[in-house]
């Protein structure tokens, strides 16, 4: 009877190698496919920046937005007002960006946070 139990558990771990064996070879072939015919995977997504003043690095961290490396985004930048200094900059940001980018103007908060309100923007 042990001996039936042992060639059972035996039988159970080649099975076992042979399906991880299988798993990478699936993955090979699907990487091969997928380079063939440049399929992406990619959804559409937004990014939604609320923005208020200049702080140090402003300009390099809205650059480093605009400049991700996904095929399909874009980006809304919110401000309170046209009266921000950020605004301004959002704007020349905007213009001389690659992507779909939109400047919103929020204007102030009444029932909740300035970040939460240029978010429901």
């Amino acid at each position: 009877m042990q001996f039936v139990f042992l060639l059972l558990g035996i039988l159970a771990a080649l099975k076992g190698i042979a399906s991880i064996f299988d798993g990478i070879r699936f993955r090979k072939t699907m990487r091969a496919r997928l380079a063939e015919h440049h399929v992406s995977f990619s959804v559409p997504a937004t990014i939604i920046v609320p923005c208020k003043g200049l702080d140090p690095g402003f300009e390099a961290n809205i650059q480093s937005i605009l400049e991700q490396d996904y095929p399909n985004y874009s980006v809304i930048l919110v401000s309170e007002s046209t009266q921000d200094r950020a605004f301004s900059e959002l704007e020349a940001l905007a213009r001389g960006s690659q992507i779909d980018t939109t400047v919103i103007v929020a204007g102030p908060a009444r029932e909740s946070s300035q970040k939460i309100h240029n978010l429901l923007a």
